[in-house]
């Protein structure tokens, strides 16, 4: 396992082009401490020993200390990335694009009503999405990607395991206090088969891809995506399944616009939309059968007519970062519904309630404008752009995700973690690869060629 973290990954090599300039140490080092904040962030493990749908949190040590490891991880990330670059380039590193966000979610904690909560959760966000971007501007796409795909390789394989040999771990038994409807679907080494099918779902998108463009091992690959699917398939998640679909449709037409003429394209592209109308129109109910749902999707567009009346309550400035909704949402679902609501069940709808319009406006502005720009400077796969196009693919797919899941733009669950690095990927991009859009002679940002020379003894460029 040190051999392929360190050495050749048999699916991609890890050996950055675009990080020369940072010692061989620097990078071993922000890549542990990438792994560590992935797996601190997702609790990867701790639902095996402490399943917070049967257990209270007070009975969970793993959860009453895992704010600290966070914070200690990224402490140990922004400590690294000043230590080699100074304090000016590790500001620099911020995604400056959610400063004004994270600034509103830290003061909206004022009005939560749980004060303390929604600050530790704002902390939280502001410090991941700070560690993560010293650690994509040290690894480069190639070994972040790389260093992902083991981990998604080593959750899909490991939750399979488990689903099969210790069913009272890895599957829903039905005696949950909440989403006990849900027995006899997988839900692997996380807390919930939503989880699972989520991570499958890249997990099973990524290697498939890796088998197309035949990177690496064909075995392992297959192995790998063979594991993934059968997760995705008995987690019984249609969200997932659905957002596997989008990003190989994705995928495809992205491939075909590199292929075709401009004219050609649009034509195809606007029968793809017609026939998606119509499909969707008129064969909605049969769609969702396919996955043992209705048109109500599990009591989901109950609690968004709920979550629509809660919205005006705070229009502008929401009920308090991560507070779901606050007491006036459950409340309202409590006594309309007749039983307790895990959410919103749409992350959308999540950050209108939470935040409100200020905050929305804030949150989805530049990571919108990051996807804009990731789709723009796409390049085909077999011209180095496989790692780049996975991380747009997961950037959409969070996109589609977010209607119907509540975590998608959560930095604390399991999923969201995974998301928002795809979208500070795709802003990292934007600073530190050139644009084949941009005039020439155009000045650019300052990216990870420049990571780590203050301490490698090379000339500090102004940024």
């Amino acid at each position: 396992m040190i051999h392929l973290i360190w050495g050749s990954f048999p699916m991609i090599a890890l050996q950055s082009r675009s990080t020369d300039s940072l010692p061989d140490l620097g990078r071993r080092i922000f890549g542990l401490l990438f792994v560590l904040l992935i797996l601190s962030y997702a609790a990867i493990g701790r639902d095996v020993f402490f399943n917070r749908l049967q257990a209270s949190n007070v009975d969970d040590p793993i959860s009453a200390n895992l704010v600290y490891i966070r914070c200690l991880v990224a402490a140990c990330c922004l400590g690294a990335a000043f230590y080699l670059n100074g304090l000016g380039r590790l500001i620099g590193l911020f995604p400056v694009g959610l400063l004004p966000f994270a600034i509103f979610a830290l003061i909206s904690s004022a009005w939560s009503d749980d004060l303390k909560t929604s600050a530790r959760e704002a902390l939280q966000f502001t410090a991941f999405i700070w560690a993560v971007s010293c650690c994509v501007s040290a690894l480069g796409k190639e070994t972040l990607f790389g260093l992902l795909s083991l981990l998604c390789a080593c959750f899909l394989v490991l939750s399979a395991l488990v689903a099969i040999l210790l069913p009272s771990i890895g599957v829903h038994t039905g005696t949950e206090v909440i989403q006990f409807s849900h027995a006899g679907r997988w839900k692997g080494i996380f807390v919930h088969k939503n989880t699972l099918g989520f991570w499958a779902s890249v997990c099973s998108t990524w290697f498939l891809f890796l088998l197309i463009n035949k990177r690496g091992s064909s075995v392992i690959n297959g192995f790998v995506l063979a594991c993934s699917t059968l997760c995705l398939i008995f987690s019984g998640s249609s969200t997932a399944i659905g957002t596997t679909f989008f990003m190989l449709i994705a995928y495809a037409v992205l491939s075909l616009r590199q292929r075709v003429s401009a004219d050609l394209f649009g034509a195809i592209l606007m029968v793809l939309m017609a026939a998606s109308y119509v499909v969707f129109t008129y064969s909605l109910d049969g769609i969702l059968g396919l996955f043992g749902r209705d048109a109500g999707l599990s009591g989901r567009v109950d609690l968004w007519f709920i979550a629509q009346d809660t919205i005006f309550d705070a229009p502008l400035l929401g009920q308090g970062f991560n507070a779901f909704g606050g007491s006036v949402f459950n409340g309202l679902a409590s006594q309309y519904l007749g039983k307790m609501a895990a959410g919103v069940e749409s992350s959308y709808l999540t950050l209108a309630l939470d935040t409100g319009l200020v905050g929305t406006v804030l949150f989805l502005v530049p990571v919108c404008l990051w996807v804009y720009d990731g789709l723009r400077r796409d390049l085909p796969c077999e011209a180095g752009g496989l790692e780049s196009r996975a991380f747009l693919l997961l950037a959409l797919g969070t996109l589609v995700l977010a209607y119907t899941e509540a975590t998608a733009f959560s930095v604390t669950s399991s999923v969201g973690c995974l998301c928002l690095t795809s979208f500070i990927f795709l802003r990292w991009q934007v600073q530190s690869e050139p644009n084949q859009y941009l005039a020439p002679g155009k000045p650019r940002s300052l990216g990870a060629t420049d990571f780590g020379r203050r301490r490698t003894g090379s000339a500090a460029q102004p940024t």
